[in-house]
Order: C-alpha cells, then structure tokens, then sequence
C-alpha cells in the first residue's frame, strides 16, 4: 500500500469509487481523510494507482461527461419561459422547491446573463380568506370539563371567520399517535371535515373524543398527531373514483368516493393554517419541539411562516395544577411551539375559551410575501409586476435561497388573488 501523493477532488474520487467498484471488488478502501472543500485523501491500493498521471486522468471530465454538458447547455437555451410558469401553485409544498447551487458556480458569474435564458416565472397570492384549524384533542378521563367548555365555544371561532368572510375548515384528530392506535391521525366524525355551513357539528365531535381510543391514550403526543394528521400519508389525494378501498393503491383508503388519505381534502394549498391542542399534560412527542414546527412551517412554505399558526390551551408553565385542585401538568412544549410560531396559548383552568377562539378567527387571514423561483437569478436582473404592472421597488432576492421576498406594505406586496409576475436572466457557467 502507498499514500496518494496529493487528495484528489471531488470528481475524481467519485470516478475512482465507481472504478473500484465496477472493476476489482478486491480493493477497499483502508481510510478517508478529513473533508476540506472538495479534496478528499485516503489510501489504496498501489496496483490502481501507480502514478500521478492516473490522477490527472481521473480529474479530466470524460468525453461523454463534456458532450452531455454542451447539450444540457443547448437545451437551456432553446427552453420556453412559458414552461416556468406558475412553479409556486404545484402544491403546499412548492413554496420551497430545491434551491439551485449558485455558490458552485462561482462569484465571477453568479451575476452574468451571458448566453442564460431570461424567464419569467408567474405566480398568484392566496385569496387571504381562507383557513383550516386542526383541533387535537385530548380525551382522557381529567378533561370531560375542559373539552365540553371548547365545544361550547367553537361558535366563537366561526363567527370571527364569518365576519372577515373567511372560507374556513374545522377538523379534529385525537391527541395520540402511537401504534396501539388504529386510526392514529384521522379525522374525527361525519363529516370529517366542518365548514361555514356545517361547523356545529365539530361540537358533537370534540365531545365525543372523550371515547375515541386515539383521544384517551396514556401518551399525549399533541405535537406528533398533529404532524401525522398533517402528513402526506394521511393528506393525499387522487382523481381516481371508487366505491370500495379494495379499489385504491396502497396506503390509500376510498374517501367520499375518491382514492386517497384519510384527511384527504382537509388541507388546502391557498389556505392558513391553524392547529389547536387542547389538554391538561405536556406534549410526550418524541422529536424536539423545533422539529414539529420546521415540519407544519415546510406545509406552507418556510418563507411564508404567517401562513401557519400553532395554537395551544394548556396548563401554564409556571404552575401546576388549577386554582379549584383539578389537574393541569404545565404545557412547557406546547407554549414553546406556539411562541416560535406567534401563535395564541390560553390557560386550560379557566375553562373559558370563546377569546382566545376568536383571536384565533381574527389572525386567519394571510397571505404569502415570498415566492421561489424555478432557477437561479442573476440578481441584477430581477423584476417584478403585479397583474402586469411594473411596481418600482419594496422587493428583495435572497441569492441563497433564489427567493423573492416583498415588503407587506409595499408597493410590489399583490392582493388577494393577484398574479405576481418574476422576470429575470438565469444564471449558468458561461
């Protein structure tokens, strides 16, 4: 065995793991090196490498590599801008779509428009009017009070969305999330989901969690049902018509005569978000409280976090139990969660929560002040019009992100329904 004489890069280490791999199984590698930029040392076997010439072999881009570079670059430049188009309406997630790698291709033409196409990418604001609250409700035997106090306020909410004419969905899902419960991350109920025309009903619902086996489990995990009632998994949604499950794919169940996830249709990707848990112990989840709240940000889109909302009526943090001896466990993850998200946390022992219900009715309304765009920018190159119009300034592209971030009250902020139009030169090596 013999030390390679100099690290080799990135490339080259990559090629001659393939090489190793592909072509003598025999060989191993013995040990890595610290990674420092892109160099990489490590040791093998002489037999694979007796020169430094192999080396420099290794660092050249094979021909094949370099031909699939010049058309790569070929099509770049032929791509219709219109294909750009509408990037932010894929879903909840598109707000935060893979950001590009600018810093790999250099400071020298992070900034270049060169040969790069110029795109627009279009993209249309939230109506600002529409929410879905998501209530966890904790069912165990010490909060037939507290509940039936919720149920008797939930009128409170639905009048503040009424009166800012706000299109709403109201939903409940039991505060468990643990395997001994089957329906885990459902929602609770028929129908499942609550609108302006039917929220009443969440009434009878939040009652009856007191004898839903995913609402009185030992482990009150609010956080983590939340984030399950919330997931993909349970969230998805296909055109595909049924009458029965055996009728749907895996993972997926029939749903009001749709293939899809329990909760399908509850989330909607122009709406707010709001979740609500209700109980008198602390969250048991087991992932930190930032991770739960980096996860309901991501449904929405990070560079949106007015477009979430964590909520919590709990025990306060700094007292345990109630003034009348009742119990309440101090609610430390809960209120941690709805302070990182500027959410409402109401006291559990007062059993009075039409307020905080209705500031919750009140803050429902938001809208996006952040975009991704579908490629890298060069910065200088960045414009924005609203519906067609030019709009002068109040906008900022954040390079690392290939964001663009408009100030709320200024003049390129659009309105309700309004079409924000990004114009810019694409960055690529030149």
């Amino acid at each position: 065995m013999r030390a390679l004489s100099r690290p080799l890069s990135l490339a080259a280490f990559l090629a001659l793991t393939l090489a190793c791999g592909a072509e003598n199984q025999g060989n191993r590698f013995q040990g890595l090196g610290d990674v420092a930029g892109t160099d990489i040392g490590f040791v093998l076997d002489a037999s694979d490498a007796s020169d430094d010439a192999a080396l420099d072999a290794l660092d050249a881009p094979p021909e094949e590599t370099r031909a699939e570079a010049d058309v790569s670059q070929e099509l770049a430049d032929t791509t219709d801008p219109a294909d750009a188009a509408d990037t932010a309406d894929a879903g909840p997630d598109s707000a935060d779509l893979e950001a590009l790698d600018v810093d790999a291709i250099g400071p020298d033409t992070a900034d270049a428009t060169g040969p790069c196409p110029h795109v627009t990418d279009t993209f249309h604001q939230v109506p600002g009017n529409k929410a879905d609250v998501l209530f966890v409700v904790d069912g165990s035997g010490s909060m037939t009070e507290h509940v039936e106090a919720l149920a008797d306020d939930i009128g409170a909410l639905a009048e503040a969305f009424t009166a800012h004419g706000t299109d709403f969905h109201l939903g409940a899902v039991g505060i468990s999330a643990t395997d001994d419960c089957a329906t885990a991350g459902q929602l609770m109920g028929d129908p499942r989901i609550l609108t302006a025309a039917s929220w009443q009903g969440l009434h009878d619902i939040v009652v009856g969690a007191m004898d839903d086996e995913c609402a009185n489990s030992g482990t009150e995990a609010g956080l983590a049902a939340a984030s399950l009632a919330l997931s993909p998994a349970l969230t998805a949604e296909t055109s595909t018509v049924c009458t029965l499950d055996g009728q749907c794919g895996p993972g997926t169940a029939c749903v009001d005569g749709l293939c899809g996830g329990p909760n399908r249709d509850f989330l909607r990707a122009d709406a707010s978000l709001h979740v609500l848990v209700i109980s008198d112990e602390d969250d048991q989840s087991p992932a930190t409280v930032q991770t739960y709240v980096n996860g309901f940000l991501g449904i929405k889109g990070t560079a949106n976090p007015a477009l979430f909302r964590f909520h919590a009526i709990v025990g306060k943090a700094d007292q345990t139990g109630c003034p009348d001896g009742s119990y309440a466990d101090p609610g430390v993850r809960y209120r941690e969660a709805a302070a990182l998200t500027d959410g409402k946390a109401g006291d559990i022992c007062t059993n009075d929560f039409a307020g905080l219900l209705a500031d919750i009715g009140d803050v429902g309304v938001a809208f996006k002040t952040a975009w991704t765009l579908s490629q890298a920018a060069a910065p200088s190159s960045v414009s924005v019009a609203i519906d067609g119009e030019a709009c002068g300034g109040g906008y900022t592209y954040v390079q690392a992100t290939h964001q663009v971030v408009v100030e709320p009250e200024g003049p390129c902020m659009p309105g309700p329904g309004q079409t924000i139009e990004v114009s810019y030169a694409t960055v690529c090596a030149n």
